[in-house]
């Protein structure tokens, strides 16, 4: 069936303000949005929103950065605009097609101390050399690269976007791949999905890593595992897993979520700090060799 342009649903329109905020060290703030709503469900972005009728672009800036953030922000610069046609979920599983205008804006943090509203999961300060770490939505990308925040050469490896990179739950299917490292037996692999605690990843339809989660005490839970395929590493993966397993665990009323690395594993107490875990205890000797153990906290804002 054809349908005239009278039967087509008019697609809204709005105009954006953006704003790329620094703190005093230079670092970039970028904030996660929830998995169930938003133009890119569960990915990370740049704050801002929409202008009301009658108000000024700075105004607008400065109210939203207010009302999602709840800081103030100064050195105010424009910087460009940009335009493109994009869908947005609900939390009711709607979609809607909006056509927005971006005013891309650059501007200072008051205070790093930031007050998330509900239009947000998470948020995190980022380096120029760290923000490939993160899943940024295509917008975002795009914007750093515009601003000159980040480079396309081949030595930057930027996130995958969305349709490339999926996490989830995993399925009895997945099995043998979740149980790569042995220490399970199938019997318990199994029963460890059942109750979805293992979490896998994606790219491109081929699983690429998993991440397996227990509870201590049976009600504080512990990343007991993240996996990823040796060529899929520092991609961002890792942090993909935990983000999923920590949005689970925060709808079920979670608010602390648990870790550890061993003592001669620098990196990997690296990587828990970077993330925003804290170190919390050790125990010595506890590994084979001798080799304790440290352990960190994250707390599920």
């Amino acid at each position: 069936m054809i349908l005239n342009s009278a039967s087509k649903p008019a697609v809204q329109s709005r105009v954006i303000v953006v704003a790329l905020v620094q703190n005093e060290q230079g670092d970039f703030l970028i904030c996660r949005m929830p998995r169930d709503r938003g133009v890119f469900p569960g990915q990370w972005g740049l704050p801002g929103g929409g202008i009301e009728a009658g108000e000024r672009m700075e105004a607008a800036l400065r109210r939203e950065i207010k009302e999602e953030l709840g800081i103030e922000i100064s050195d105010i610069k424009p910087l460009f605009f940009k335009d493109g046609l994009h869908e947005k979920s609900f939390a009711d599983a709607s979609k809607l097609e909006v056509y927005m205008i971006f005013l891309v804006f650059l501007c200072r943090a008051a205070s790093d101390e930031i007050k998330l509203s509900p239009e947000f999961s998470d948020y995190a300060w980022v380096s120029r050399d760290t923000l490939q770490d993160y899943d940024l939505n295509s917008a975002t990308v795009e914007t750093f690269l515009q601003a000159g925040v980040l480079s396309s050469g081949p030595d930057r490896n930027l996130s995958m976007p969305a349709e490339q990179l999926t996490t989830r739950f995993a399925n009895l299917s997945d099995c043998d791949f979740v149980g790569q490292d042995l220490y399970l037996s199938t019997e318990i692999l199994q029963r460890k999905i059942e109750w979805r605690e293992i979490v896998v990843a994606e790219q491109n339809g081929s699983l690429v890593g998993y991440l397996r989660l227990e509870y201590l005490w049976s009600r504080k839970p512990f990343i007991a595992l993240i996996r990823v395929l040796p060529e899929f590493r520092r991609q961002g993966i890792g942090k993909a897993l935990l983000a999923f397993a920590e949005e689970s665990l925060r709808a079920e009323g979670y608010t602390v979520i648990y870790s550890s690395s061993q003592v001669n594993d620098p990196e990997a107490q690296a990587w828990h700090r970077h993330i925003g875990f804290e170190e919390c205890g050790a125990i010595a000797g506890i590994n084979e060799g001798g080799i304790g153990e440290v352990f960190f906290r994250k707390r599920l804002k």
